[in-house]
């Protein structure tokens, strides 16, 4: 180089950084060869002379605290100065931000108590509520009352909804197509569930329709010296039918089993139940009954059986052929309980009205009820029971429940007490006895049958024949 020493621009050999380049050094120390250009989002190190990722990119904005600053052209550090954000914002991806909370204030966002932090821009989770509401008082929030807004609950049959402070709302009772509470929804008992609607009068309706029984005051079996007092409760419109038995002798045969106490009336006293005439309360489910439950087809084997071994023509007609045992059973699965005798004759009276007839006055025909009319049947063929509703509504009760007489006799809780308790509570008869109570009349039975007040307690619990059926009672 013109004859003369020159001092080196780098060291031979090394490696160095020219821009957001990698350079070697040329042996003569005065030239440098490019080895590699920095990715994107990389700058060349001039400590290490290698690509490194940057801390942030050439020329754009950037948060230092609560400044913005521009990233160097390097992108491994910012420039100086920048612009500071004003109160109520804070710096954030570079930009000054409209605060959205008040640093360290509580507030909350959905079932999370969040704390804001000093940015006001974020916020940690400082709890989340289970089976709470968030609630907000001024700028602090914590859990409190005493649900989760949106769950639903069953009370009694009915819905409750947890409103936004964390508090139940006022019950909706189930009625109508969907009369039975479960797991905080109104819907069909298990025995109607994708059951086609068979029932009533033009064959069209639940057969698990469910209607309310207003409480009040009467005279059991009709006699002054016997009062009761009869809460509210529901009494299923339809005796139980074949189709619906059939699906309790599945549920049966997998291995349903009530649970001990199981089938009281938990609305009452608490949820002890009824008042036992002899003091105390009714007992519910005894596990002991469980080998008095038989849902073979041997068990409803006889004359004038409505059974059949599979689903057939008969799934409407009123289930017979059944004990006490298997229809408290029953009743318990379908998520109800028999009915007292006190609440059974409450409804088939019309309550204060004491009606003769559950219709009313009117001497029975086959309009009114299935039975045997001036000693012929109402329904020829066998068996002679009718499709459940079919009398329906000119035989129907005060409540609007069908077959409250004729048709098949119904088992009741009750044991036979004679003569009646002095006074009913709410009661029932728990103390054991011969016979279990029956009500309604069948269809082999003439007028004197079928009275509102007409009982027949000559039965054990055990007893299954074609005269004897089902039905159930709910919670109001």
């Amino acid at each position: 180089m013109s004859g003369e020493c020159v001092d080196w621009v780098c060291e031979p050999g090394e490696d160095f950084c020219s821009g957001n380049s990698v350079h070697t050094c040329a042996d003569d120390g005065l030239s440098s060869e490019e080895v590699e250009v920095c990715a994107e989002g990389h700058y060349c190190d001039a400590a290490t002379a290698e690509c490194t990722p940057g801390l942030c990119a050439p020329g754009e904005p950037t948060c230092v605290g609560n400044l913005v600053r521009d990233c160097n052209a390097q992108g491994d550090g910012y420039e100086s100065g920048g612009v500071s954000c004003a109160a109520g914002t804070s710096c954030e991806g570079g930009d000054c931000k409209e605060q959205v909370c008040t640093p360290g204030a509580t507030f909350c966002q959905g079932q999370d108590v969040k704390l804001c932090a000093e940015n006001g821009l974020s916020s940690p989770v400082e709890e989340t509520c289970e089976d709470q509401a968030c609630v907000e008082n001024g700028e602090s929030a914590a859990c409190q009352g005493e649900c989760a807004p949106g769950q639903t609950q069953c009370s009694g049959n009915g819905v409750q909804a947890c409103d936004a402070s964390g508090e139940w709302s006022a019950v909706v009772a189930c009625e109508g197509t969907t009369p039975h509470c479960s797991a905080g929804v109104c819907g069909q008992p298990p025995s109607c569930e994708s059951l086609t609607a068979t029932c009533g009068p033009n064959g069209n309706e639940s057969c698990c329709t469910s209607l309310p029984v207003a409480g009040g005051t009467f005279y059991r079996g009709a006699d002054t010296s016997y009062p009761a007092n009869i809460s509210d409760f529901r009494l299923d419109k339809y005796e139980v039918t074949v189709g619906r038995f059939r699906k309790f002798a599945a549920a049966w045969n997998d291995g349903f089993r009530p649970a001990a106490g199981a089938g009281k009336h938990t609305h009452l006293n608490g949820g002890a139940g009824l008042a036992a005439t002899a003091g105390g309360n009714e007992p519910g489910w005894d596990t002991a009954w469980e080998s008095d439950v038989d849902t073979s087809d041997t068990a409803r084997a006889g004359g004038d059986t409505t059974w059949t071994s599979s689903a057939g023509s008969n799934e409407n007609l009123p289930i017979n052929y059944v004990n006490w045992y298997e229809s408290a059973a029953f009743c318990i699965w379908d998520g109800g309980f028999l009915a007292s005798e006190a609440e059974w004759e409450y409804a088939a009276a019309g309550g204060a009205e004491e009606r003769t007839y559950p219709w009313g006055e009117t001497t029975p025909t086959c309009d009114h009820a299935n039975f045997s009319y001036n000693d012929s049947l109402c329904e020829a063929g066998a068996p002679h029971s009718a499709p459940v509703g079919k009398r329906s509504p000119t035989g129907d009760g005060l409540r609007g429940q069908s077959d409250l007489s004729g048709n098949v006799w119904e088992w009741v809780l009750d044991w036979d007490e004679n003569p009646y308790s002095s006074t009913c509570n709410n009661c029932a008869t728990t103390t054991v006895a011969s016979y279990r109570v029956l009500r309604g009349g069948s269809w082999g039975d003439d007028n004197g049958g079928l009275t509102a007040a007409g009982r027949f307690v000559y039965y054990p619990p055990t007893t299954r024949n074609e005269y004897l059926g089902l039905r159930c009672a709910r919670t109001p």
